[in-house]
């Protein structure tokens, strides 16, 4: 076997010896210096955030066989909160049509010794359960915005309902004279300052949701709903204070309950058609409160 260890480099045998490295020598050198590699470029998995709520408002959420129940609850009430809203509307313009005059306000229609004053105080009760109930519905629901989102939009509608519901026991006086003037009472200016609070309150629910990962037209309709009430209901309380125009002023303050009455309709509604009320009732009150808004439009 002496001639194969000494066979030449073009011999059989010397082509037979294994190669155990591959590539020109400068390209190994490379590598075994540390040179870079080229990686294949991965995005990185977007996380939901607090904007989107962990959900895409326009894909319908499964909603588990657990978790139907509850679903179904908060339909349910959404509902009903929407047709309490309908109802309570409904009464409150049949009271004004049966008044003739034109500067005649809300309250005025719901003063002592007023005709109307039943009707519309249980109009206002109405409307305060019915709010309550759309808030229920809408539990865990937040606002993206940092200063709107610092507490939930049910908190706010709570809060609304609770001010209109005072306001209907609470009545104004005869006439409703203007708080804090001569033959104003102390229970006119109870009355007054739970009436501003919840249309305040309704007009700050509008921008929660105004400002939140719902639909663009949802959005566009809250934040107009919040303009008109908040510039109507102002606009009509200082023509009344200032004693001027109080026909107009009027005018404005039915605006303004009309538009606030109809929004909360629209929400509950649109509440139950998006499945907003679904992926609320999936997730858990806790697990809501971490993973950030859900609203859908």
């Amino acid at each position: 076997m002496p001639a194969l260890a000494g066979a030449p480099h073009g011999s059989a045998a010397g082509a037979a010896r294994p190669t155990t490295r591959s590539g020109s020598a400068p390209e190994r050198r490379g590598h075994e210096r540390g040179a870079p590699r080229h990686r294949p470029h991965h995005r990185p998995h977007h996380r939901p955030g607090p904007a989107s709520g962990g959900h895409d408002d326009a894909t319908p959420l499964a909603v588990p066989a657990s978790s139907r129940p509850a679903a179904g609850h908060r339909r349910a009430a959404a509902g009903a909160g929407a047709l309490a809203a309908l109802l309570a509307l409904a009464a409150l313009w049949a009271a004004r049509l049966r008044v003739e005059g034109d500067g005649v306000y809300v309250s005025q229609l719901g003063a002592d010794g007023m005709p109307t004053a039943g009707v519309v105080n249980t109009a206002l009760l109405v409307l305060a359960a019915g709010g309550g109930l759309v808030a229920w519905a809408l539990r865990g629901h937040r606002a993206c915005a940092p200063v709107l989102g610092a507490w939930s939009t049910s908190a706010t509608l709570t809060a609304a309902g609770l001010a209109f519901a005072v306001a209907s026991r609470v009545t104004c006086t005869e006439g409703c004279p203007v708080p804090l003037t001569t033959g104003s009472t102390t229970q006119d200016l109870v009355h007054t300052s739970v009436a501003v609070t919840g249309f305040g309150a309704a007009a700050w629910a509008m921008l929660q949701v105004g400002w939140s990962a719902c639909s663009r037209p949802l959005r566009l309709l809250s934040r107009g709903a919040a303009a008109g009430v908040a510039g109507s209901a102002a606009a009509g309380g200082l023509l009344s204070v200032a004693g001027l125009g109080t026909d107009v002023g009027a005018g404005l303050e039915h605006l303004a309950t009309t538009v606030a009455v109809l929004w909360l309709a629209v929400l509950a509604v649109a509440a139950v058609g998006s499945g907003l009320v679904d992926q609320l009732a999936v997730r858990t009150p806790a697990r809501a409160s971490e993973a950030g808004p859900v609203v859908a439009g």
